[in-house]
């Protein structure tokens, strides 16, 4: 293909990913947008906790001084902008960052303008296949995460380019830079660590010369340090000592809960066993296909058919394997040349490191939400674009290397086209509807919460229950956690009224155990039993300790 051809369709796929990224402005805020941010209120409360305080001792969690600063950069924001709609916008500017983020890496390892076109073709137009674009724009830590990563492939990049000696004081800040980005991302989650062989590639790249030892070498134990400390944290917040029922349920989900119950040789092998049955790419290619049903109604149910759906998950497995198997025959080839030249070169290192990051944490997954593909499809991206950017290509390689590019640019067209046309009809329908969407239960519009925020409050004071900075324990659901983000110690519906109660037989017995001033959440998500005591106001509900 010519190189202006292939510019233009470098331009239009960018655009269609753009686009694509625009029509998730437009997605519902799911529930998991809000609950995590639960893990996150020490700037708010003193402490991290989830959803209720049913773990025991270690629910409510101080985080590590280094978590801090995340912790009240994220009160700040979360407060100014307490509304759905802030939720969904600030997801899709982390989308937009990261593919932006992405194209510098891009820039830096093609040889040439047109290899660089045909880089971007191939990684963008990955992007837009299946849901991938409207999963983007969920906000969660996966978005924060992966831009940490990113940016330091960015810097370790930069370094490895320069042709001279990096100077000590420059030396100095690319290293604290790179620790700043690993704190921000074991701030976030656990899974902030799996990108530690990539954030130890970067530190290895980023400076050149004698005088980079002592401050890589500085980081590197500072680095180990801070992800000793921040695993310790994070499994033990996991660990849930208080209940059984909810200790059985994290340990089904998460290798991290697993860990902290091991307890002899017996255990550790069943872990390993189950370690390396979660070793998989199709579970997380799955996870970004249409589904008549989606998980959890994020999106309407019924849009395509059970037929649809299987067409299109069997395309989506036919090229993410073409791209899968290109990029394997490019590590090797990229490998043998480097063994030949006695050469270390950073894509390729990188490569290896966004590999092992990918494994590392597919490995913990026991069960997968879609929302970790937002996180695991990058990474996978990122070892297939840096493997084919420093392989040899000439002649057959070459030719092979565009085509699969044009290929997956004009899929990512159409696939972008179809999303407008199966999804955008029921986004539509839910974004007419304020507040709480009809068939989507876990999830709230992104539009019309200024003026439902006066409802949610006058519903409060109907049980007495105080102002939301004088409130304590208030029970919240997705929507009126917005109202009530400045109270103390707020309690998740989830956590009350859904198999993510541990077995909770009295919800008001818990509230009361726990000095709440009450419940205020949508009527429809009381049981029966407490929506009998309640009082209404429209389509919100409460009880105070007079209706207990």
């Amino acid at each position: 293909m010519e190189s202006t051809a292939m510019r233009w369709l470098r331009t239009v796929v960018l655009a269609a990913f753009v686009a694509a990224i625009g029509l998730g402005m437009f997605v519902p805020v799911y529930s998991d947008e809000i609950g995590w941010r639960f893990q996150e209120r020490a700037a708010l409360d003193g402490v991290d906790k989830m959803f209720t305080e049913l773990c025991g001792p270690n629910t409510l969690a101080a985080p590590p001084f280094f978590m801090m600063p995340v912790r009240w950069y994220s009160a700040l924001f979360n407060t100014a902008f307490a509304d759905p709609f802030w939720v969904r916008a600030s997801g899709v500017l982390y989308a937009l960052l990261l593919a932006a983020m992405l194209f510098a890496i891009l820039r830096r390892v093609a040889a040439n303008a047109r290899e660089r076109d045909v880089l971007v073709t191939l990684g963008i137009g990955m992007l837009c296949l299946g849901m991938t674009p409207l999963l983007l724009v969920w906000s969660r830590p996966e978005q924060p995460i992966a831009l940490t990563v990113l940016s330091a492939v960015c810097l370790g990049l930069g370094g490895a380019v320069a042709g001279r000696e990096t100077g000590r004081a420059t030396a100095w800040l690319r290293c604290a830079a790179i620790v700043a980005l690993v704190v921000v991302a074991a701030s976030y989650h656990l899974k902030g660590l799996a990108g530690l062989p990539i954030f130890l590639a970067a530190l290895f790249f980023c400076a050149k010369g004698r005088e980079a030892h002592v401050p890589r070498i500085a980081a590197a134990l500072l680095i180990l340090g801070i992800a000793a400390v921040s695993a310790s944290y994070w499994l033990d917040r996991l660990s849930c000592p208080g209940n059984a029922a909810l200790r059985e349920l994290y340990e089904a989900h998460s290798i991290g809960a697993s860990i902290s119950s091991v307890s002899g040789i017996g255990d550790l092998r069943a872990l390993a066993e189950t370690v390396f049955g979660n070793v998989g790419v199709l579970r997380y290619i799955l996870l970004t296909n249409p589904d008549q049903y989606p998980l959890a109604s994020w999106l309407p149910a019924e849009q395509v058919t059970k037929a649809e759906s299987l067409r299109w998950y069997l395309s989506l497995v036919i090229v993410w394997s073409g791209v899968l198997l290109i990029g394997l025959v490019a590590f090797v080839a990229a490998a043998v040349r480097a063994w030949r030249a006695r050469a270390i070169p950073a894509p390729l290192v990188f490569a290896v490191a966004a590999l092992v990051s990918f494994v590392g944490w597919t490995a913990s997954q026991n069960w997968s939400n879609i929302y970790e593909t937002t996180f695991v499809i990058p990474l996978l991206l990122l070892a297939v674009l840096l493997s084919l950017a420093t392989a040899p290509k000439a002649g057959r390689a070459r030719s092979i290397f565009e085509v699969s590019a044009v290929g997956v640019g004009l899929l990512a067209l159409v696939n972008v086209a179809l999303l407008g046309t199966v999804w955008a009809p029921g986004m539509a329908r839910a974004f007419g509807q304020a507040g709480y969407i009809e068939d989507q239960p876990l999830s709230v519009s992104i539009r019309g919460y200024r003026q439902i925020e006066p409802k949610i409050l006058e519903t409060g004071r109907m049980c007495g229950i105080p102002e939301p900075e004088n409130a304590r324990a208030v029970l919240v659901d997705e929507l009126t956690y917005f109202a009530y983000m400045e109270s103390r110690l707020p309690q998740h519906r989830l956590g009350a009224f859904s198999h993510w109660n541990g077995d909770l037989q009295d919800p008001v017995g818990y509230l009361k155990s726990r000095d709440s001033d009450g419940i205020v959440v949508g009527c429809h998500i009381l049981p029966e039993s407490l929506r009998d005591k309640a009082l209404r106001n429209g389509r919100f509900c409460c009880l105070g300790p007079d209706q207990w």
